[in-house]
């Protein structure tokens, strides 16, 4: 994969509110593979306490900024999503738009030399802050 791939991706794109996206958080972030998007909802459900949780329960929930489909087209995006400057966006949906390539946080760590130690203080985040670290000088 190359950045172009990555750019093009990003043209199509769409850019959702989780707030009024009230279907259910599993078959919505896979929507090509059943047992992913099974056991996403069962890990949504625990975390909410909700059986049949929705992506904006699901965000109501955490303090998350943004969760694409894995092999889709569509990021949904937080409320503090309106909070970041417009730099930290860029680098957050960048970030996204390598799950809608399908590639797992866990994946892009290890190809982005991101150690295990900085995955622990920084979570997620951590591929946000390298990319703005990489791309942004």
């Amino acid at each position: 994969m190359n950045i172009s791939e990555l750019q093009d991706l990003a043209l199509v794109t769409n850019m959702v509110d989780a707030a009024g996206t009230l279907l259910a958080v599993g078959s919505l972030v896979f929507p090509s593979n059943p047992d992913l998007a099974e056991a996403e909802q069962k890990r949504a459900d625990k975390a909410t306490g909700h059986d049949g949780t929705t992506i904006a329960q699901f965000f109501a929930s955490r303090p998350i900024t943004a969760m694409a489909q894995y092999g889709g087209n569509t990021i949904f995006y937080g409320p503090s999503f309106a909070s970041f400057g417009s730099g930290y966006a860029v680098y957050t949906i960048f970030h996204e738009v390598f799950h809608l390539k399908g590639f797992g946080d866990a994946e892009i760590e290890r190809a982005m030399g991101i150690t295990p130690g900085i995955v622990a203080v920084q979570g997620s985040q951590s591929v946000t802050n390298k990319l703005m670290e990489e791309c942004g000088k």
